[in-house]
């Protein structure tokens, strides 16, 4: 096992609250990590060293001249040590030492700077090969990039070998803190889902109360005088409609006749497109009559070129005309219309219609509130099932880490994760 045991007895149990344990690990390891903290930090100054190395190598550079050499190789040698000097000058600006030396900085530190000199080394390559042809002495500059690569490799060692142990503090540490914060999360749940819940109590007594509220108006005096009226506004409707179909069944023996007279000669051809309202504002069907009987002769002597069949149909529905069976229904539906009025002003002044599709459509907003207040909480619920199990599953994760890293047995207080 990589990890030297902290505890000598190790049957020894340790109870730990989940928000001390980064607090519990740092004293437990304090040893270790004062040493590790302090390994960082002479690395750090050694690399500062060996960058102001690298720094007065540079300016020597900067103030070396390109011997006399062929032309070509001359510019080369001109572009390469320009490419370099600035290059260079990028790489100082952007490395930035860490105030502290703990693990977290040191492992983002070398890995940037790390990242940084390989690609300077990548690019520069063929940079140096060139400047080195010309310059023949480019030995202090390279060596001062060799000095401090070094450096940086002992960094790397402390922070990937000897950091390993820091690293997997770190991981213990934020595994208890992603705990912790999943708990808080449930917290906020279980009261957002105890709200809900709540919600939907006042959401059913209101439906409740509503309910109540349309029985009362459907018992009412005022609501059983309504049903009534509207009892006898449905029947006269249905006589209404009856009468309706009987005008124009009369109109319609008229109606092939029509279209083929109005070929010849005009035709009021509104009886045929709208009878009942022609007919309704016709005071005695006198103009409709006068109209037919101007027609009868000269059909009968068969002027307009009518068949039989059509001929025999005009004269039938021309005969009904002069015996009052159309007088009959149209002062039949005159008067159901008029007895129809009459109710219906009698039912707009009865409000409770009002008050019972305000109550209902109450009732239909309340049921819809309710059933996106239910699917809120069973969305809740799973999310709360979900956090539940991984928090579970994390804390028994945790805890065998602990134990792992220890050697001793480790659990965590219960009064913690409550």
């Amino acid at each position: 096992m990589f990890f030297k045991k902290l505890f000598s007895k190790e049957d020894r149990v340790i109870g730990v609250e989940i928000n001390n344990i980064e607090k519990w690990l740092k004293e437990e390891n304090e040893e270790f990590i004062k040493t590790f903290e302090f390994e960082v930090s002479q690395a750090y100054k050694s690399l500062q060293n060996r960058l102001l190395d690298l720094k007065s190598s540079l300016h020597e550079l900067k103030n070396k001249e390109i011997p006399d050499v062929s032309e070509k190789l001359k510019r080369a040698a001109k572009t390469s040590k320009a490419e370099i000097e600035k290059d260079m000058e990028i790489l100082f600006n952007s490395i930035r030492f860490p105030e502290s030396s703990d693990y977290s900085s040191a492992f983002e530190f070398y890995n940037s700077v790390h990242k940084k000199i390989m690609n300077f080394g990548k690019k520069n390559k063929k940079n140096f090969i060139i400047l080195g042809e010309a310059l023949r002495d480019t030995r202090k500059l390279k060596k001062s990039l060799s000095d401090f690569e070094e450096e940086l490799i002992s960094l790397g060692e402390i922070v990937l070998y000897k950091g390993r142990k820091m690293r997997e503090i770190e991981n213990i540490v934020n595994l208890s803190k992603a705990i912790e914060k999943d708990k808080k999360r449930l917290e906020e749940l279980r009261s957002k889902l105890k709200n809900l819940n709540s919600a939907l109590e006042f959401q059913k007594d209101k439906l409740r109360e509503t309910e109540r509220k349309i029985e009362e108006i459907k018992e009412s005096k005022d609501m059983k005088k309504f049903m009534k009226l509207r009892d006898a506004i449905k029947s006269y409707e249905r006589k209404k409609s009856e009468i309706e179909n009987r005008i124009f069944y009369e109109v319609q023996h008229f109606e092939k006749a029509f279209k083929k007279i109005s070929s010849k000669q005009k035709v009021e051809m509104k009886y045929i497109n709208s009878p009942l309202e022609t007919l309704l504002e016709d005071s005695e069907l006198k103009k409709f009559k006068e109209f037919l009987s101007s027609l009868k002769p000269l059909v009968m002597r068969g002027e307009f070129g009518l068949s039989e069949k059509v001929k025999e149909k005009f004269l039938s529905g021309v005969e009904r005309v002069e015996t009052g069976v159309l007088d009959w229904h149209i002062k039949e539906y005159r008067e159901i219309k008029k007895k129809l009025n009459e109710l219906e002003k009698k039912e707009s002044k009865i409000g409770v219609t009002e008050e019972k599709v305000k109550r209902e459509e109450e009732e239909k907003m309340w049921k819809q509130t309710i059933k996106a207040t239910k699917e809120k909480i069973k969305e809740v619920e799973n999310k709360i099932k979900e956090l539940d199990k991984k928090i579970d599953s994390d804390i028994k994760t945790l805890e065998k880490k602990l134990n792992l890293f220890t050697g001793v047995k480790v659990y965590l207080k219960a009064s913690s994760l409550n």
